[in-house]
């Protein structure tokens, strides 16, 4: 694959909106905040760890939802001045690649998010998922309705694991 193709493959990632997945963060202060036992209870350099695997997973996610975006915004992209020039819509890159690595991100993601985590941080992933997929996936897309759109970026954003992700239980 020429290098300009694949430029164009990063692109349509967006992985420069990596900071959003920073919302994982407030949950994890907030559940040392709200049970101090938990303090006790953990070993500080593999929970650390988790919280950058956490990190990570959600902005597999976040990423998987951004190609969602992408696939589903091309149509109207095509008549936006700027958007106009995006790889997908000029037919620079294909669809079903973004798909696989769409695949990729979201079977990396909760093949290791079951391997470490428990299944309330796999429900977290999910919901993220969901709500990308609400946002952007016809016949609801609500980014197509204005109050919704804004109330669903909203409750996107901070989805965040639960307490129980910290330790590995069923």
């Amino acid at each position: 694959m020429p290098e300009k193709k694949i430029k164009y493959y990063v692109q349509a990632l967006r992985l420069e909106r990596w900071p959003r997945s920073l919302a994982i963060i407030p949950g994890f202060v907030a559940v040392l905040v709200l049970d101090r036992t938990v303090i006790s209870t953990i070993n500080l350099p593999v929970t650390l760890l988790k919280l950058c695997l956490g990190f990570l997973l959600t902005w597999f996610i976040s990423t998987a939802n951004y190609i969602i975006n992408e696939i589903t915004d091309a149509p109207f992209d095509a008549f936006h001045p700027s958007k106009k020039h995006r790889p997908l819509v000029n037919g620079e890159i294909s669809r079903g690649i973004l798909m696989l690595i769409w695949l990729v991100l979201v079977g990396v993601s909760f093949a290791a998010g079951h391997l470490v985590f428990n299944v309330n941080f796999m429900w977290s992933l999910l919901a993220l998922l969901v709500a990308g997929m609400i946002y952007n996936i016809p016949p609801i897309r609500v980014k197509d309705i204005p109050i919704l759109d804004s109330t669903i970026e909203s409750a996107n954003n901070p989805i965040c694991p639960p307490k129980a992700s910290i330790s590995r239980t069923k």
